[in-house]
């Protein structure tokens, strides 16, 4: 016990210690652990410092510093701009900012900040949708899209897909084509305004009048990172196999603070057309543990027709009611611009006509370049 009240006398002392340590004699020792590479103890002393008042610019970027090298991109972020703010003139911050952006995702932001060499993102992707039932044939899909530059802090995605199957009502054939507009802003803010254009045909032994056209709908997302939390309000407007319906959606994104490489998506949504609303809630749980790979688990629930996800390019549904489906996704980078994926997912629907149920198991393979 003596030992113990003893350690803990000396911890005190210690502690009062450091508080008490002045600026300089901070930065001395930040300046320290820098050079030695030990980030835990760069960022605690960096962090100690602020809390004492000293908000420089040297502590500000020796934290974004080791939060980029311990891989909590968020906190690094916001300290980066911190440190921008601080000190205009210094450009290295404003350059890991804008690399960090982009290893982000966020190339149209990543632009504001450093123009960018002429970026392409392209990527092919199929696979077999598998029902449990004769009555739905197997579900073919192949799918292509490009997404380019179209200014500094400007984007257009393009994508192709094509869905086939032979059901018990006939046989069909299902293009897409989706385009979105994408612009950033200063402030963390990215519009995205996309548009996707479905159309139905084939051998159909009913009057498939309504269906002919497929359908066509425009939406709106308006996204922005606060801190480790990434709001989007969305909305579309769509007609669908003949129904013309409006969406409204929130996604809300977390970056957990004790798991940098993890990312929570969260995305109800609702909708209604002349004479019913429905709701449906999308969630995702991703993993980044290392540069190269991406591992998600992903839910869909829902009581309604074609909602539709990621800024429209995602449309659920068709003819047929899809009530759930779970997914689980990994991504591996072979290569410095080159990436592969493999996804499945196990889907319950309810027929349209005969109202029975039944399940999908589902396989895709891809390929990235970016």
């Amino acid at each position: 016990m003596v030992r113990i009240a003893i350690y803990l006398v000396f911890a005190l002392l210690a502690c009062q210690e450091a508080k008490g340590q002045t600026s300089a004699e901070r930065d001395s020792l930040g300046r320290l652990l820098f050079e030695r590479r030990d980030w835990q103890a760069v960022r605690q002393n960096s962090k100690d410092a602020m809390t004492q008042g000293f908000t420089t610019y040297a502590f500000v970027f020796r934290l974004a510093l080791a939060e980029l090298e311990q891989g909590r991109w968020v906190h690094a972020e916001k300290h980066l701009r911190q440190a921008i703010a601080l000190n205009p003139i210094d450009k290295t911050p404003v350059a890991l900012l804008a690399a960090l952006l982009q290893k982000l995702g966020r190339t149209e932001e990543a632009a504001l900040y450093k123009p960018m060499p002429f970026y392409m993102q392209a990527g092919i992707e199929g696979g077999l949708k598998l029902p449990n039932t004769d009555s739905l044939g197997n579900l073919g899909y192949q799918g292509a899209y490009l997404k380019h530059p179209i200014h500094a802090s400007a984007s257009l995605t393009h994508a192709f897909t094509r869905l086939n199957q032979k059901v018990y009502w006939g046989d069909f054939t299902q293009l897409q084509y989706y385009i979105a507009y994408r612009q950033a802003f200063r402030g963390g803010w990215l519009l995205t305004l996309g548009a996707h254009f479905l159309r139905f045909s084939g051998n159909i032994l009913f009057d498939s009048s309504q269906f002919n056209n497929g359908g066509d709908l425009v939406a709106l997302e308006l996204s922005k990172q606060f801190g480790p939390i990434g709001l989007a309000p969305q909305y579309s407007i769509a007609t669908l196999y003949g129904r013309t319906q409006q969406q409204l959606g929130l996604k809300l994104s977390v970056f957990p603070a004790r798991f940098a490489a993890v990312r929570y998506d969260l995305n109800p949504m609702f909708n209604r057309d002349s004479s019913t609303s429905a709701s449906a809630l999308s969630q995702a749980l991703h993993w980044f543990p290392s540069a190269r790979i991406h591992f998600a688990l992903t839910h869909y629930v829902g009581n309604g027709y074609n909602f539709q996800e990621q800024a429209g390019y995602l449309v659920n549904n068709g003819i047929n009611l899809t009530r759930s489906r779970w997914g689980g996704y990994i991504e591996y980078g072979f290569h410095q611009r080159w990436r592969m994926f493999l996804l499945y997912q196990y889907e319950s629907g309810t027929e349209r006509f005969f109202n029975f149920d039944y399940h999908y198991n589902s396989v895709f393979l891809g390929l990235k370049f970016q």
